[in-house]
């Protein structure tokens, strides 16, 4: 009996949303806390309003004027940003739409024919439906879902342990093995609230103990290393994405067997996306002067692949480039690494000694980026006064990995469909034979 009225009652749902609202849970992790509210979920409704996301085709508009009140989403088969935005990015808006639609009693999430569970695509998706029914108990008028689970098993356990079932507190009552499932559990901040130390430690902290499960730790200088790198990628979501923004992060390891495990991994933000960011106030003269620079280059350049707002987000990627870096402040002169680490690590050690390859993709606005093996960081000299004149590790995602030339349409998209934010999203492996290799 897949579907999940079968399985759990309607009203066990109902009940667990409104303990999960009323009380102070503890998540999966150690050490961290879930406070009331702590995903944000009127924060989030908000936001993604005002940036009107439940903007959607007609013919989708028309399927949800429903006489009896349900509607179905079809889960693709590949849900995945990395892999498959333009088309995930639909259904989250989808989502959205119908969630706000006060004639929608319930949403059915079929997930059977879906064989890629991506753990960004998932988690977000989490986030919007658990919005959506906080805002329908707000206005009175409540909102209930249900669905199949995926048929694929690594999907139907990545979804049960991490997905809907999860963060609607219904895991416990579906039978699984979690016994070589690790989790970082979904945790939440918002601009101002100054989380991103503490919640780097832990993620720190969970990363090693995924290493652990291949007889590998990290080092004192490692996790300074590690901590700082997604400190600063976190404290990016909380000082640059506006006012209004929100993050999360949310981490799900599986060990495969004993020999390698796989590590999914998101950081995303609603708020400003990165193009939004760079050109808004408050970036210093020093990154303002680079990127009028870079506008002069480009500008030539553009065409239906390649736009301002895409070349913009390539050149946020590069070591050193910051709307915030200033080398005449103690406080800021180093900035602009946090990702570009992040890269590093990902091109270094999330490799597998089998034919398993890492994926990593970063999504923004209209922008989608992949990172594969056709384009890999590699030492470059800008040759310019403006930028960096000493040879630095770049990747610009063509041939001459020059950070001047437009980039590869096959590794940089520009989406029809946008996000209101940033999402960084990650799958690779620790591998022991591989990083015995090392």
């Amino acid at each position: 009996m897949d579907n999940w009225e079968k399985r759990i009652q309607k009203t066990k749902i109902d009940k667990r949303m409104r303990e999960l609202v009323r009380k102070n849970k503890k998540v999966r992790h150690k050490s961290i806390k879930r406070k009331k509210n702590d995903i944000l979920p009127s924060d989030v409704y908000d936001f993604l309003q005002e940036v009107h996301f439940d903007d959607i085709p007609i013919k989708d508009r028309i399927a949800g004027k429903t006489k009896n009140g349900i509607v179905a989403i079809q889960i693709p088969e590949i849900f995945s940003i990395t892999k498959n935005p333009e088309e995930t990015i639909g259904i989250l808006k989808k989502i959205y739409h119908y969630c706000g639609k006060d004639n929608i009693k319930r949403i059915v999430f079929d997930h059977r024919k879906c064989r890629e569970l991506e753990i960004a695509a998932s988690t977000i998706m989490d986030t919007i439906v658990m919005a959506g029914k906080m805002y329908r108990r707000n206005i009175g008028n409540e909102l209930s879902v249900s669905g199949n689970f995926p048929i694929e098993p690594k999907c139907r356990k990545m979804f049960i342990a991490s997905g809907l079932p999860a963060h609607l507190q219904l895991e416990r009552d579906i039978v699984m093995r979690k016994d070589n499932v690790k989790l970082f559990a979904l945790v939440a901040g918002k601009s101002g609230t100054v989380r991103s130390g503490t919640v780097s430690t832990h993620l720190t902290d969970y990363f090693d103990e995924c290493l652990r499960t291949q007889d590998f730790k990290l080092s004192g200088k490692g996790r300074n290393i590690v901590s700082k790198m997604f400190g600063e990628v976190i404290e990016n979501c909380e000082i640059h994405g506006g006012e209004r923004s929100s993050w999360y992060v949310l981490g799900h390891f599986d060990l495969v067997d004993h020999n390698y495990g796989e590590v999914n991994l998101v950081i995303f933000n609603y708020g400003k996306t990165i193009y939004e960011q760079l050109i808004g106030h408050g970036t210093t003269k020093e990154t303002k002067e680079k990127i009028e620079y870079m506008r002069k280059v480009h500008e030539s350049q553009y065409d239906d692949t390649w736009t301002e707002e895409a070349m913009l987000t390539v050149f946020s990627l590069q070591k050193g480039i910051s709307r915030l870096r200033d080398q005449q402040s103690e406080g800021n002169k180093k900035r602009g690494t946090g990702t570009f680490r992040m890269l590093e690590i990902f091109y270094t050690l999330g490799k597998s000694n089998t034919d398993l390859k890492p994926e990593f993709s970063i999504t923004s606005g209209n922008t989608h980026i992949l990172f594969d093996n056709r384009y890999r960081l590699a030492d470059t000299t800008y040759g310019s006064e403006v930028l960096e004149i000493e040879k630095i590790k770049v990747i610009a995602f063509n041939e001459n990995n020059n950070i001047l030339e437009k980039a590869d349409a096959r590794n940089v998209t520009i989406m029809k469909k946008s996000f209101p934010g940033t999402i960084i999203s990650m799958k690779f492996y620790i591998d022991r034979k591989y990083l015995e290799t090392l």
